[in-house]
């Protein structure tokens, strides 16, 4: 039985699917083709995303897997973020299924008999309304080094997989199926040959899938399952009941016999089951449980007999608390009597089932995925909706983990702070506001995030003119504003009666709020917000008082505001909350038009700011009434121009939708374009600031860019996985694009000048991009050394972004120089990327380094001078650096800006600099503007001094080193001429020669290693600082920070320059008396060649 809402229709469904993620193409307005658009995205892939996190709550786990007998090893999945593994118990993890088609992941499993086999049913196993879809399955040989895609391309969601404890090719996998309509690969399927071939053995119909599945550990054709009947649609979740029961087989699957139903009297329910969960014991395989909801038979059942007969041994509904979302029972490997259940809380039994016990307090609830080590059951990881776990005393208590971005953002807003910050809301794990730049060497850290919301996050909007405020809601119209100063949190609820998750439908409801209600503020009047229940509430206050300013814009269809969960259980939890608001768009052109856009398929404007509204997304070409419009997107350039993102995969249709209009919906055309159907459904479109021509999408599959208005499209994700991105925003200062992934938490693109500017690029032999202005920020790592077992976001690279394009590879060089207002050049990188595209350097702000400054540590002169010579030609230098990208694709890391690393010289002082690219004999020149850190207060004396003492301390340093470096010479010459004295006597003075050249290098020597430089390498303060180092440091306490010059920094610096005189007159004296004398005695003959003063003095 097809299991259907109350009082409604089953919209009918519409399957996309195709064979592999695809690209989609694009091309530029000038009407080029989608193949040379499709180009745009190589030319932009060496612009990284950086990922910002957070990882305070790590979101969604939905599988942990180990490896029997090695606590080193083992497998995290996120519900929509992949893969991940560690090798060090958790020190550190490897991303390993990035690359994949799909990373919804629902099942993990290690063939007992093989630790290198690994099989992954993708699409997660959960069917909540977030929940996102798979491929099929893949088989790793090497322990997930490499992966291979085997089969069951339409199973959408795979549930559980049970291998064979002998032999790796013999696999179940249960598959839970397409959640949002009927589909034919649903139940239980089996391989013996390792993924080669799948046959279904066990199908019921079209909506009853497999949610579970147990074996005999020590027979594998003995298998119990779980069928499970059930059906989403937007409004309503029908779970369980239908041909919804418990089955057994004892021949590998080839027959199959009920345990439960109207008919059996074994002691399994006879009437409506909601989802089930089975686990045979491992140590004792006639012992099996079965864990579901019913209304008066009980949740818990145990058979001792392998099935025959079963008694129920606990009815209460807290151990399976929404039966959906659970329904999932461990076995401890050695102890049948002792068992899990997985649920809002983690509930521990020692007696068979009989009482349970919460454990785990102080993590985050929804249990989600559980692995026990069979060979040492007090090992135990834990996955929930607030990351993963690790218990080492079975259970009693748990380490939070956490070390791996796997958040869920609904939507991203940004503010006006210097640097920005960003606010978001999570997945079951509130609202939290986080710096887009830590200025720390650090990273981003979670002392960096704050949370500013609680329940299932949503919206984060902070206040653009008091960005201490933050306006964030929960689910079902849970508004909140928190002031960040303090942290006090008020509930702003427009009308507070009976708001978010409180158990009962909307029907009777005054307002109705959606899931994921919208909030936004007034582009003109950053005081004024928008908020979104069935009608749009406005508030100029804060939040103190709310008006209403619109009818209700939905259809207000009663038989989809009734309450949800099917037959046997209601789960109101605002998830299934119908016909309200999803998203408001103010338009920055015009404050009296506002668009809205509903879960319904309304998309209504105002032009008089509220007080009339029309409709206007009616016979949408190509598109089926009540779509999803999870975003209306208002034009920066035009008031009747507007985007929608439309969605109906709730519907069974996973294609994307977007749709455009430039007459305020009156007409509406498609610009879905060329974008394929496994990009999977939309959930948001937004409009460049900068250039109206180019469109950024997010999609179940990644996000998109169009550079024609939507006519083709390109993924732009590079290295980001083909991750579910929720929202997209671009910070419009720094013109950065922000996206918010629902699965591997935000990326940032920094500077998308390069993208918008893109198309008018095309055709040129190179061009140089404008370049935003650059900051000299400061940096200080303010926390402690936390070893390797931690996660950080990546901070933006310090200094100016130079990016540029290049037509194709010139024959020759490329160089950049950056020159002052007076046209001196304080800066030359030669040899910059040279490939064809687009390339991104950034210049630290420092000028070019005094030859001869950079100083060293100790000696090393003389063994560098036997090394090899190293091949400095272009073409080496390009082959090293095609190396390096192909360690790069292979994980192996790609650091090009190690190819200008060297010693730092003195930081530039603030003003406009002219940066100029040079290819071919051309010169492309742009202006960058950097000032100092704003948050530092100096007047510009005390710049200026700051600068002139740096200089000159670097001219210190070079002098330095120039004397080191001409002692090391003649000490060099002196110790060659040593060895051939010694071997080959020149007459009778030999003798007396070399008295003077040992003496000399004694002498010589002890004035290198006790006044020019500490004689040893890397020990540091176990030698006391010679003149470098006397050098070094005064120059760093100088110009390592923005800061006036002190007057003891003054008078050392004057000191130093004394004692370097002293120092270049000494050796002077040693090249003159000592070696001149050396020399004298070999008139004729080779002799030591020693620089004149005028070599060593400026």
């Amino acid at each position: 039985m097809t299991p259907r809402p109350p009082h409604a229709s089953s919209p009918r469904a519409r399957r996309h699917v195709a064979a592999g993620l695809l690209l989609a193409a694009t091309c530029t307005l000038a009407a080029t083709s989608a193949g040379a658009q499709q180009s745009f995205a190589d030319q932009l892939a060496r612009l990284d995303w950086r990922s910002v996190g957070p990882i305070n709550n790590a979101g969604r786990i939905s599988v942990v897997t180990g490896v029997p007998g090695d606590p080193l090893t083992y497998y995290v999945a996120g519900a929509n973020g992949g893969i991940i593994k560690t090798t060090n118990g958790g020190t550190t993890f490897t991303p390993i299924f990035d690359d994949q088609g799909a990373i919804s992941i629902g099942a993990i499993a290690v063939a007992p008999s093989d630790r290198n086999v690994v099989y992954v049913g993708t699409g997660e196993g959960n069917p909540r309304n977030n929940a996102s879809v798979g491929d099929g399955m893949y088989k790793s040989v090497d322990g997930g080094e490499h992966w291979t895609h085997i089969g069951l391309e339409k199973s959408d969601k795979i549930a559980r997989l049970v291998i064979d404890a002998k032999d790796p090719d013999i696999v179940y996998a249960c598959v839970l199926g397409r959640e949002w309509g009927p589909s034919e690969e649903r139940g239980v399927y089996k391989t013996t040959d390792g993924g080669a071939s799948w046959k279904r053995v066990l199908y019921l119909d079209q909506q009853t899938s497999c949610s579970d599945i147990s074996a005999d550990p020590d027979n594998s054709n003995i298998v119990y399952a779980g069928m499970y009947t059930y059906r989403r649609w937007a409004w309503y979740l029908a779970s369980g009941s239908g041909k919804t029961g418990v089955y057994k087989s004892v021949d590998g699957g080839a027959t199959w016999e009920a345990l439960s139903g109207p008919d059996k009297y074994r002691g399994l329910p006879r009437k409506a089951m909601d989802r089930i969960g089975v686990a045979v014991a491992p140590s004792n395989p006639n012992i099996v449980y079965v864990i579901s909801e019913t209304k008066d038979e009980g949740e818990l059942w145990r058979s001792d007999d392998a099935g025959k007969s079963w008694v129920t041994v606990n009815r209460d509904p807290n151990i399976n608390f929404r039966p959906f979302y659970y329904a999932d029972i461990r076995v401890d490997p050695k102890n049948p009597n002792k068992l899990f259940s997985l649920s809002g809380g983690l509930y521990l039994s020692e007696d068979g089932g009989r009482n349970f016990r919460t454990i785990a307090r102080g993590i985050h609830g929804d249990h989600q995925a559980m692995w026990i080590d069979p060979v040492d059951p007090r090992y135990v990881l834990s996955g929930s909706d607030g990351g993963w776990q690790v218990s080492r005393d079975g259970g009693l208590t748990f380490e939070v983990v956490n070390t791996f971005p796997f958040t869920q953002f609904y939507h991203i807003n940004y503010d006006m702070q210097e640097p920005y910050h960003v606010c978001g809301g999570l997945q079951d794990n509130g609202t939290w506001c986080g710096t887009s730049n830590s200025l720390s060497g650090q990273g981003i850290r979670p002392a960096d995030w704050v949370n500013v919301g609680g329940g299932d996050g949503f919206f984060g909007v902070p206040v653009l003119d008091k960005h201490w405020l933050v306006f964030a809601d929960a689910q079902g119209g849970m508004i909140t504003i928190t002031d960040r100063r303090s942290g006090v949190r008020k509930n702003i609820y427009p009308y507070p009666n009976r708001v978010g998750s409180v158990g009962d439908a909307m029907l009777s409801h005054k307002y109705r709020f959606n899931w994921n209600s919208p909030i936004v503020l007034s582009p003109q009047h950053p005081g004024t917000v928008y908020f979104g229940g069935n009608v749009v509430f406005r508030s100029r206050d804060y939040g103190l008082s709310w008006e209403v300013i619109s009818p209700d814009l939905t259809t207000n269809d009663p038989k989809k505001q009734q309450s949800s969960g099917g037959e046997i259980v209601t789960d109101n939890t605002a998830a299934e909350f119908h016909t309200t608001l999803l998203s408001i768009a103010p338009s920055p052109v015009d404050s009296n038009v506002i668009w809205t856009g509903s879960d319904d398929g309304m998309v209504h404007v105002t032009r008089d700011g509220g007080k009339t509204w029309n409709s206007v997304f009616t016979n949408v070409p190509g598109l089926k009434p009540n779509a999803w419009i999870a975003t209306v997107e208002a034009s920066h350039f035009d008031a009747g121009t507007a985007y929608v993102s439309a969605d109906h995969h709730q519907d069974d249709d996973y294609a994307p939708y977007f749709y455009m209009t430039t007459d305020y919906g009156k007409t509406w055309k498609s610009i879905r374009g060329d974008l394929p159907d496994r990009a999977w459904w939309s959930h948001v479109i937004r409009e460049d600031p900068r250039n109206r021509n180019v469109l950024y999408a997010g999609t179940e599959a990644g996000v998109w860019a169009s550079w024609d208005r939507g006519t083709h499209w390109v993924s732009i994700r590079g290295k980001m996985p083909a991750v579910p991105v929720r929202d997209i925003q671009v910070q419009p200062r720094d013109n950065d694009l922000l996206v918010a992934t629902h699965g591997r938490g935000l990326y940032i693109l920094d500077d998308l000048t390069p993208v918008q500017q893109l198309a008018a690029a095309q055709g040129q032999e190179a061009v140089l991009f404008d370049i935003r202005p650059a900051t000299n920020w400061t940096s200080w790592n303010r926390d402690g050394n936390l070893g390797m077992r931690i996660w950080a976001g990546e901070n933006p690279p310090n200094g100016a972004m130079i990016s540029y394009r290049l037509e194709a590879q010139p024959a020759g060089e490329v160089n950049i120089e950056i020159a002052d207002s007076k046209g001196e050049v304080v800066r030359r990188y030669r040899r910059v990327r040279d490939e064809a595209g687009v390339h991104r350097m950034t210049w630290d702000l420092r000028m070019t380094p005094l030859a001869g400054g950079g100083g060293g540590f100790g000696r090393g002169g003389a063994a560098a001078a036997q090394r090899p010579p190293a091949d400095t030609s272009l073409a080496a230098l390009r082959a090293q650096r095609r190396a390096a990208d192909e360690r790069a694709s292979e994980g192996g890391g790609d650091d090009e800006e190690s190819f200008f690393r060297g010693p730092a010289g003195t930081a530039v002082t603030p003003g406009t600099y002219q940066v100029t690219l040079m290819v071919g004999g051309k010169r492309y020149t742009k202006p960058v503007t950097v000032r100092n850190d704003p948050r530092i207060e100096m007047t510009p004396a005390q710049v200026a001094a700051q600068y002139e003492a740096s200089v000159t301390l670097d001219r210190l340093g070079q002098r330095v080193n120039r004397v080191i470096a001409n002692a090391d010479d003649i000490l060099t010459q002196l110790g060659n001429l040593q060895s051939t004295l010694r071997r080959s006597p020149r007459g009778p003075n030999t003798p007396a020669v070399l008295a003077q050249v040992d003496s000399t290098i004694t002498d010589l020597r002890h004035f290198r290693d006790s006044v020019l430089a500490r004689p040893l390498a890397g020990l540091g303060y176990r030698q006391y600082p010679r003149l470098r180092e006397e050098v070094q440091s005064v120059s760093g306490s100088v110009s390592r920070t923005q800061w006036p010059v002190t007057a003891g920094e003054r008078l050392r610096s004057k000191e130093l320059g004394d004692e370097t005189d002293g120092a270049q007159g000494r050796l002077d004296q040693i090249i003159s008396v000592r070696v001149g004398k050396i020399n004298s005695l070999l008139a004729g003959t080779e002799h030591v060649i020693a620089p004149t003063p005028r070599g060593i003095v400026p």
